[in-house]
């Protein structure tokens, strides 16, 4: 998720094309309004789910399969849905059996499939084909488990006019990512077997949620919470904030590249002339503090942008690296669990308004409020959604999840030029969690995925290595 101009003269229109860009489209009928609670049997039964291609299990390398689940726990006999998992053995080996501990990934999102980590095909023989697994993957055997409703877990037709968005608020929320975790840790690891778990980005409320589970639950010998997005926060300033960081990420772009502005000007002029919206330039934001060196990057994107001339291949490079999550899933979830009380698009308008950018930035909230412009069925979903946003996620008190997280071994990292996140807001807000002798918070340099980086790699292993040793020792006395 949450996830203007070709020359002077015309800045003004180009302002008030961005405003309009941030606005709901506007309907000749109103809205529908959403009755969240209110879903009838036939919608259940007529989730649009599509079909998963069984070879899918067959790898040479990774153990891969589904369990099998209840759509709704709360009616545990009832209607059952497949989550898929990997097991992936360490960087460097083709065996899952290799004596190094588990490391369960929870995605981030909402709505991400393991494959935006590492592709399904990926070779295992090439030991430096890159990945996002390939650090943590020097020390770690990973599990990942696909999102339900994404990728191999029982993929929702995003295509479908059946899509509802009451469905996805019940039954595809951060509580049932929590227990499809657990089932799937459940049956995958061995009862005895210690394991960790990193919660990467909107991937930390499900590690919240874990924590918080009733009933039994198999505990890890300690949770990384890698950029985490966490519970209770106000989301209107925790949009602001992330706007006023990717506002200095772009200052300090144009510090290192002080021909920027004419650049991405021509580039605007480019996208024109090929018959592409010129403001489609706002999708590079997501390079913004990407990795250490990403000044460099983004700079080397925009020349060689510049170089093209074939429409196809333009429109093609400007989607390269977005994240696939920003869909009618996304939208719904990132509502009910990053911006109770908002969507995407109504939040976009009170942060622009709040953070007003310079006209030549690059800036993520004009890609979000391009979802559902097709004048198709989706655009009314969306517009319903703006209308009556989902409720938000139930997640229990501050002060309860700190009892939670006594019982376990807690590290927070951030990334200092993290553009989804402001690392140093953040930072003070992960410390109503702290909690002496069970959490650690360290800060790594590069962008949202820092810890996985290989400084951030390295210093989530010797946490790990640390804790190991602890238990062994307990273990011993005993």
């Amino acid at each position: 998720m949450l996830h203007f101009d070709k020359t002077i003269h015309i800045f003004i229109s180009l302002i008030l094309t961005s405003l309009v860009a941030c606005s709901p489209s506007v309907s000749s009928e109103a809205p529908q309004t959403i009755q969240w609670n209110k879903i009838a049997p036939e919608e259940i039964a007529e989730i649009p789910f599509k079909l998963v291609d069984p070879e899918v299990l067959e790898s040479a390398y990774e153990q891969r399969g589904f369990v099998s689940v209840p759509l709704n726990y709360d009616d545990p006999a009832g209607r059952q849905i497949n989550i898929f998992y990997r097991l992936m053995p360490p960087h460097g080996s083709t065996n899952t059996a290799v004596n190094k501990p588990i490391l369960v990934v929870m995605n981030g999102g909402p709505g991400s499939p393991s494959s935006g980590y590492r592709a399904l095909n990926h070779n295992y023989q090439n030991s430096n084909e890159l990945d996002a697994f390939s650090e943590l993957g020097k020390y770690f055997r990973i599990l990942a488990v696909d999102q339900r409703g994404t990728g191999q877990s029982m993929p929702l037709n995003l295509d479908s006019p059946k899509l509802s968005p009451k469905i996805i608020a019940r039954y595809f929320d951060a509580d049932e990512h929590a227990r499809d975790h657990a089932e799937v840790i459940t049956a995958v690891i061995p009862k005895n077997e210690k394991f960790f778990i990193l919660a990467r980005s909107y991937g930390g409320l499900i590690g919240f949620q874990y924590l918080t589970l009733e009933g039994e639950l198999r505990a890890p010998a300690g949770m990384v919470m890698s950029s985490a997005v966490q519970p209770h926060t106000d989301s209107v300033q925790f949009f602001a904030d992330r706007r006023k960081k990717q506002l200095d990420l772009n200052r300090q772009f144009l510090v290192s590249n002080s021909d920027i502005k004419d650049k991405i000007n021509r580039l605007r002029t480019h996208l024109d002339a090929l018959g592409i919206d010129p403001n489609n330039v706002h999708r590079l934001w997501h390079y913004l503090g990407k990795e250490v060196g990403w000044e460099k990057l983004l700079a080397l994107k925009v020349d060689a942008l510049l170089d093209i001339n074939e429409r196809e291949i333009m429109e093609s490079n400007l989607y390269d690296g977005m994240s696939n999550t920003v869909n009618l899933l996304n939208y719904v979830l990132s509502s009910a669990a990053l911006t109770p009380g908002y969507t995407d698009r109504t939040m976009t308008i009170k942060t622009s308004h709040m953070v007003p950018f310079e006209n030549w930035m690059l800036d993520e909230n004009w890609t979000l409020n391009q979802i559902g412009k097709d004048g198709s069925w989706r655009e009314e979903f969306i517009n319903a959604v703006d209308n009556t946003p989902p409720p938000e996620t139930e997640i229990l008190p501050v002060s309860k999840i700190r009892d939670a997280l006594s019982q376990h071994h807690i590290l927070f990292t951030f990334g200092r030029s993290d553009a989804f996140l402001s690392q140093e807001t953040q930072l003070q807000s992960a410390k109503r969690f702290e909690i002496a002798n069970h959490t650690q918070f360290h800060v790594f340099e590069g962008g949202h995925g820092a810890s996985f980086s290989e400084e951030g790699a390295k210093a989530v292993w010797q946490w790990a290595q640390d804790l190991l040793e602890e238990n062994s020792n307990t273990e011993n006395n005993e």
